[in-house]
């Protein structure tokens, strides 16, 4: 079975590869490819331009843009991801010469656009392009981009002074594209979001199933489509057969994708409804200044949280080398671990972290532990959790201190939809410390683990974004 491509009307996508270099490097030799998509103007490009080229490839989501019927190379598409957490892709097409003007731009863009929001889940989508251009200016607004702003004579272009226009596309207005090709309009006043369900044959029996039980929801393909912003709450649905305004809509407890935008929700359990009120704000999280004594980026009540420092290795092992850690954080074999092969897996562990906190004693300056978050790629935002407390400080609620610290932290900060973790059965000290921070058990791996002369199982919890946020306003007085 040939492997699935991805594809758009006369069009294919793929990967890269080796050979395609030559190709891109003929292409931005071509005078005027350079005028339009380099910053520095029409130069000759040498050959260590092409090492230049290949690391472009290693951006999240670069493809080679090929031509269906011909299978000829066509150009390049890509999405530059610089901060996970703000989810912005900063994209990029260029074509040979020879494909302009037959609507390739068009078509590559819109698909691209397409995988930005429906497969790598972004928030926005950013790009430049220069005044000079009219033609891209055009491409970029027929796929939905907005001008939001001009560096005026940003840049030096044949001989003249050009404006840098800067150009984007938010998650929210791109949905309600596709929401409007589907039967669905939405509209933003003030502080209000409305939905104009339009009359289709589709949500016929959605509309009338609605207005029997004397509630309005929003058909499957609206709440499938996260039609809320993040910000805005549900305020009225307008039913465009009989032009009746609900002040107050209930929309399905399966509907993740507009719960994880919207934040103002009050979840019923007995229901299983979430219901969207009025907008709401919340207080910003106040940063605390630290003692002048040590620099750090975070405190608890009790707590330094600051970066690894090297000399913190000693600290570290002697808590890795306990018995009681290894009994209930270590899988592998219950050994003593060496300096040289703790150096090496330490070091793995710090460079692929998302963060990675020490904690120390405010009033002592001693180690407490670690935590860390693991695993968050940009598209699904799940981060794996890891903590780590010296056992001299253990049972004095320090774990319960940084593990509410870095689930705050990890919705509030950086953005993430979800957080899990693993723990052994044997550890229930463990168990109710993640109950108490909203971690719930999702699932069991039985047997899973031989601890001290037993098989113990090992448990999965995990915490989602709109769990945590529903705790936060349950909180509140």
């Amino acid at each position: 079975m040939s492997a699935p491509k991805f594809e758009s009307a006369r069009l294919t996508y793929r990967g890269f590869r080796k050979p395609d270099l030559d190709e891109m490097y003929n292409m931005y030799s071509d005078p005027e490819v350079q005028l339009g998509a380099m910053i520095d103007g029409a130069l000759p490009r040498s050959d260590a331009f092409k090492e230049e080229m290949e690391g472009w490839a290693k951006c999240a989501f670069f493809s080679v843009v090929l031509e269906k019927d011909t299978g000829k190379w066509v150009g390049i598409a890509s999405l530059r991801v610089q901060v996970p957490k703000d989810r912005e892709g900063e994209a990029a097409i260029t074509l040979k010469h020879e494909f302009w003007g037959k609507g390739y731009g068009t078509e590559v863009m819109r698909w691209l656009v397409d995988q930005a929001f429906r497969t790598l889940n972004l928030h926005r989508v950013s790009l430049g392009v220069f005044g000079s251009n009219p033609r891209a200016v055009a491409t970029y607004k027929k796929s939905g981009f907005v001008e939001e702003g001009r560096k005026r004579k940003g840049t030096f272009v044949q001989g003249k002074w050009e404006d840098l226009i800067l150009m984007g596309i938010l998650d929210e207005e791109y949905w309600a594209g596709q929401e409007e090709k589907n039967g669905v309009i939405v509209s933003y006043t003030g502080d209000i979001a409305i939905y104009r369900l339009l009359y289709t044959p589709s949500l016929a029996a959605e509309r009338a199933r609605s207005h029997n039980a004397g509630e309005t929801y929003l058909c499957p393909r609206a709440y499938l489509r996260q039609p809320i912003a993040s910000g805005w709450s549900l305020k009225s649905v307008v039913c465009a057969s009989c032009d009746h305004t609900h002040k107050q809509a209930r929309i399905h407890a399966d509907n993740q994708y507009a719960v994880s935008a919207a934040r103002n929700i009050d979840h019923t359990q007995a229901q299983h409804r979430f219901w969207f009120s009025t907008r709401s704000t919340r207080a910003a999280v106040t940063v605390v200044p630290i003692s002048s004594r040590r620099a750090a980026m975070f405190e608890t009540p009790r707590l330094i949280l600051r970066e690894w420092r090297e000399s913190d290795e000693d600290s570290v092992l002697a808590a890795f080398n306990t018995h009681s850690f290894m009994l209930t954080g270590k899988g592998s074999y219950i050994v003593p671990c060496t300096k040289d092969k703790f150096r090496e897996f330490w070091s793995k562990l710090v460079k692929n972290c998302l963060m990675m906190v020490v904690a120390e004693e405010k009033e002592s300056g001693k180690y407490v532990g670690n935590a860390s978050l693991r695993g968050a790629d940009p598209k699904n935002r799940d981060a794996d959790v890891g903590l780590m407390i010296d056992q001299d400080f253990q049972g004095k609620g320090y774990g319960t201190e940084i593990m509410k610290w870095m689930v705050d932290y990890a919705f509030r900060g950086l953005g993430l939809h979800r957080l899990s973790l693993s723990v052994y059965g044997n550890n229930p000290a463990g168990i109710a410390l993640y109950k108490k921070t909203g971690f719930i058990q999702e699932g069991v791996k039985r047997e899973a683990l031989w601890i001290d002369g037993e098989w113990v199982d090992e448990i999965h919890m995990g915490v989602v974004d709109r769990e945590f946020w529903a705790a936060q306003k349950a909180a509140r007085p």
